[in-house]
């Protein structure tokens, strides 16, 4: 561990930047600090969105309990993790996004008792290709401040998918429609399903439905991010 009086020096000689605009001075300036969003503490316990922006008539078949999302996806938020999950950038996660996104999931499921987390896996090759899977750096750290294990290769994509981020509506579901499988059982257990951003939950939906397909009792959702309907989401450029 760094001595506070090293990392004084280091902060002298290599002065943080901030993670959106670059300016120096911290992690993310005040000016963009204005464009992140925090998600209402009053949420909707279904899609975890602001109850002035939940729109979960359409999911009321998902095979999911609840989620849990802290930032909305635009502006700042949108860069934020788009540096995180596309350059690899893991102090966009750990010194602006995580520590409140896990804040808030211990508060909303620290007593309900989770036997461990399972990220959404992302296709082998395209693992590969990025040398990084950004929910399960997200799921480690989770389970590092919620003292539960991670439950890694349970969840497998057979396929490479589309960007849902492409798709609009139907189109998004029918591109991840059983492309999840589990790789053993989850009989009986309660499972909190972690990724990076929830947009319409067909991905979520999907991987609850192949964790109960495989027994588990009840699947918890965790997510840093959402895209609400009235915020203006901003697209990554692959």
């Amino acid at each position: 561990m760094t001595s506070p009086a090293l990392q004084k020096l280091m902060d002298l000689l290599f002065p943080p930047r901030c993670l959106v605009c670059g300016a120096a001075g911290e992690p993310l300036c005040q000016s963009c600090r204005k464009g992140l969003r925090a998600v209402e503490e009053r949420a909707c316990p279904f899609c975890g969105r602001g109850k002035a922006l939940c729109r979960c008539d359409y999911g009321k078949d998902f095979l999911f309990e609840r989620t849990v999302s802290q930032w909305y996806y635009t502006e700042s938020g949108a860069a934020l993790i788009q540096n995180f999950k596309f350059k690899a950038r893991k102090d966009a996660y750990d010194l602006v996004l995580g520590p409140a996104f896990e804040s808030r999931v211990l508060r909303e499921y620290g007593g309900l008792g989770a036997d461990y987390i399972v990220p959404v896996p992302m296709y082998r090759g395209e693992a590969r290709r990025r040398g990084f899977c950004h929910a399960e750096y997200i799921a480690r750290s989770l389970g590092k401040a919620m003292g539960i294990p991670v439950r890694e290769g349970l969840l497998l994509q057979s396929r490479k998918k589309l960007p849902q981020h492409s798709l609009k509506g139907k189109a998004r579901a029918e591109n991840v429609r059983g492309i999840y499988q589990t790789s053993d059982r989850a009989d009986g257990d309660c499972v909190l399903l972690v990724d990076d951003i929830a947009t319409s939950f067909a991905t979520l939906g999907e991987c609850a439905g192949a964790l109960r397909s495989a027994g588990a009792d009840r699947v918890l959702c965790a997510v840093p991010m959402t895209a609400a309907p009235l915020v203006r989401e901003v697209h990554p450029q692959e």
